[in-house]
């Protein structure tokens, strides 16, 4: 009886550890939803190297500080349906932090990269991801892998090696472009049972090897980013998601991330919620990253700023992961995001966390607006603040400098050896940073006069110019039969009224028209006879 007894729990305890084989209808299928908790600690990456056969991995004093629930979305029901719809032959798609290592970089460049998918084909032989579906600066974009990565063989069974290499890229518009290529090895190293916080089971354990670059590029100037990372998997049968998953992140700043199935734990989502930003001390014309560095994977999220004095640019509003946000007023302020999750929430608040200071006020004039060629004009800089440099720009650069000035020079003087339109531009230096005030189509230089031959020339006076109300026509010969008109730069007649003061001098109410460049021709029996450059302020 004593024999029976022994064989039997021998039985028992060899059918407890018996090695179990994990096949595509124990991975996650379309429309699951699975909770999981994460923390960093309780396993290290020694410990989580141990493996072999009918080992026991005790991990049950792992302490959660963040939880998250994963779905498995149809194509259809994420954002990237014509990306990866119906041809793709896509099974599912879930969120992905794949590309978090580009993000902080993306948005100090101005690029917004968020909401990032990965997309999988499921089928009895293998698991395999298609690509990501990314949203650039609010673009939806789509990185297809080919070749393809292959994540699981089937079966997977203890002693299996397999290994797949992938390539993928997806074009930013105007801006660049964002690759990823590497190598994912698989090995089935080990089966036993796993304990966690959520239960003992029957598992085989894969450990996985991933070497990948990932680049963002910036027109032509292309910035790799290596992502190596050994991946530990704990599988169990009927589970449909790891029991346990450690990644190893490898390099210099190598970390330990942990995450495994779990039940609803609501003191996770305490200190869920948090951020930085690129500069807490910036000038109101400055702009300022806000990133998230929130645990988890959030579903939303919403910024709060006060005093409210901000503006959000570059396409992101409150709601956006990592806004950008220019201040309008000096002040100091308090930030506070909020985030949302499947299973709860939590937010987090820096009080008077960033100071804006006034920019410094920066403008100039010139002595003459329209100046004949070779004809001196003197620029006046007004700055306030301490300036400690300035530098000054003519497009075209057809410009000489007079009387010992420079592009350097505070009020410089200078002359136009074309005749043409110029933009004039100055940047004025501070400790906080450079001021630019861009002024186009601001000085207008021309040839001493135009249709030198003809009477009108001789006889015409056209003033105030510039004109802001009103532009006044005389001419010590008669206008009544010249037909007058005043055109803008692009040939466009400007449909004005003339009110004649006798047969030899009209005025013109300009107030109404947009400020710019406008051409007064006046002509006789069809010919051009007088034209003249007119500045309306």
């Amino acid at each position: 009886m004593k024999k029976l007894f022994t064989l039997a729990l021998l039985f028992i305890c060899v059918h407890s550890f018996a090695q179990i084989s994990i096949l595509n209808t124990d991975m996650p299928r379309v429309n699951d939803t699975m909770r999981y908790s994460t923390t960093t600690v309780g396993i290290t990456a020694a410990q989580a190297a141990l493996t072999g056969a009918n080992t026991i991995w005790d991990f049950t004093n792992l302490i959660p500080t963040g939880q998250d629930v994963e779905k498995y979305y149809t194509p259809s029901a994420t954002p990237y349906f014509l990306q990866f719809g119906l041809l793709s032959g896509a099974t599912y798609g879930i969120k992905d932090d794949a590309l978090n290592n580009l993000a902080g970089l993306g948005s100090l460049s101005g690029i917004n990269i968020e909401n990032v998918y990965g997309f999988y084909k499921n089928s009895s032989k293998a698991s395999v991801m298609l690509g990501r579906g990314i949203s650039v600066s609010g673009i939806p974009l789509a990185i297809n892998l080919n070749p393809r990565d292959t994540v699981y063989k089937f079966p997977l069974n203890f002693g299996d090696v397999d290994t797949s290499y992938f390539s993928g890229s997806a074009i930013i518009p105007n801006l660049g472009g964002i690759s990823q290529q590497g190598r994912r090895v698989n090995k089935v190293d080990g089966w036993g049972t796993v304990k966690t916080p959520f239960g003992q089971f029957a598992c085989i354990r894969v450990k996985t090897d991933i070497t990948e670059t990932d680049s963002i590029q910036l027109q032509t100037f292309k910035i790799p980013i290596p992502n190596n990372r050994t991946i530990f998997t704990w599988w169990a049968k009927g589970i449909n998601y790891p029991v346990l998953e450690v990644t190893q992140t490898l390099g210099i700043a190598g970390t330990v991330a942990i995450k495994y199935r779990d039940t609803y734990r609501a003191e996770t989502f305490a200190s869920a919620a948090r951020f930085n930003a690129n500069r807490t001390a910036a000038r109101t014309i400055d702009t300022i990253n806000l990133i998230s560095t929130s645990t988890g994977t959030p579903k939303s999220y919403l910024w709060t700023i006060t005093p409210n004095n901000v503006a959000f640019v570059a396409g992101t509003n409150a709601t956006t992961r990592n806004p950008r946000v220019l201040f309008t007023q000096a002040g100091v302020y308090t930030v506070k995001l909020k985030v949302v999750y499947d299973g709860g929430e939590d937010d987090t608040t820096r009080t008077n966390y960033i100071t804006i200071s006034e920019a410094p006020t920066v403008d100039f004039t010139a002595s003459k607006l329209t100046p004949f060629v070779g004809e001196e004009v003197a620029f006046t800089l007004s700055a306030s603040g301490a300036p400690t440099s300035y530098r000054w720009s003519f497009t075209p650069n057809t410009v000489t400098y007079q009387g010992g000035t420079s592009a350097t020079s505070k009020d410089p003087k200078v002359t136009f050896n074309n005749k043409a339109i110029y933009a004039v531009s100055v940047t004025v230096n501070y400790q906080s940073g450079p001021v630019t005030v861009n002024k186009k189509d601001f000085v207008s230089s021309m040839t001493e006069s135009i249709n030198k031959a003809t009477d009108l020339n001789k006889a015409m006076k056209v003033y105030p110019n510039p004109a802001k109300s009103t532009l006044y026509i005389q001419s010590e010969l008669s206008l009544q039969e010249a037909k007058i008109d005043l055109i803008d730069v692009l040939g466009k007649n400007a449909n004005v009224v003339l009110d004649w003061q006798g047969n030899n001098k009209a005025s013109i109410d300009v107030s109404h028209l947009a400020k710019g460049i406008y051409f007064l021709r006046i002509q006789n029996s069809g010919q051009t006879n007088y034209t003249k450059r007119v500045v309306v302020e």
